[in-house]
């Protein structure tokens, strides 16, 4: 039984680290919405989820497309209030980064400098933790609510 205030779901995975297209679908959507459902049942009244930037169920990319059905799914459950925070790339505590994150960084570092892709600038992992305390805080009486600016 799951029975507390707010589920705050934040797990997800790489095809890398899973390995198939089908084991990051069982991480990135299965588990997930599975959990979420359980919760809702219970009656947990609010959902928190880490989704991803340009999350879309109808992409012709796997990665957003599965973060886009996720977040589809959980709309759909009974939940009280749910918030969607679709964040840039995260920076994590140094020895959990990743190549590919670093890279990205870089070059989102880079284009910031510059004044581009604002919206898209590096946000650091505590960043969004405190983001996400905060929003549950906040009672503005929307059922969904998708954050999408971390400024």
């Amino acid at each position: 039984m799951i029975k507390e205030d707010v589920l705050f779901s934040c797990l997800g995975t790489t095809l890398k680290d899973a390995g198939s297209k089908e084991k990051q679908y069982l991480v990135d959507y299965t588990y997930q919405y599975e959990f979420a459902k359980i919760a809702a049942e219970n009656g947990v009244p609010t959902y928190s989820l880490i989704s991803s930037t340009g999350a879309n169920e109808n992409s012709p990319f796997f990665y957003p497309k599965i973060k886009g059905k996720l977040e589809q799914a959980i709309k759909k459950l009974s939940f009280k209030s749910i918030q969607i925070f679709q964040p840039p790339t995260l920076i994590r505590q140094e020895g959990l980064i990743r190549m590919g994150e670093k890279i990205g960084i870089k070059i989102f570092s880079g284009l910031n400098y510059f004044g581009l892709l604002k919206s898209q600038k590096p946000l650091p992992v505590s960043n969004l933790a405190e983001k996400m305390v905060e929003q549950i805080k906040m009672k503005n009486g929307e059922k969904v609510v998708t954050i999408k600016s971390f400024k």
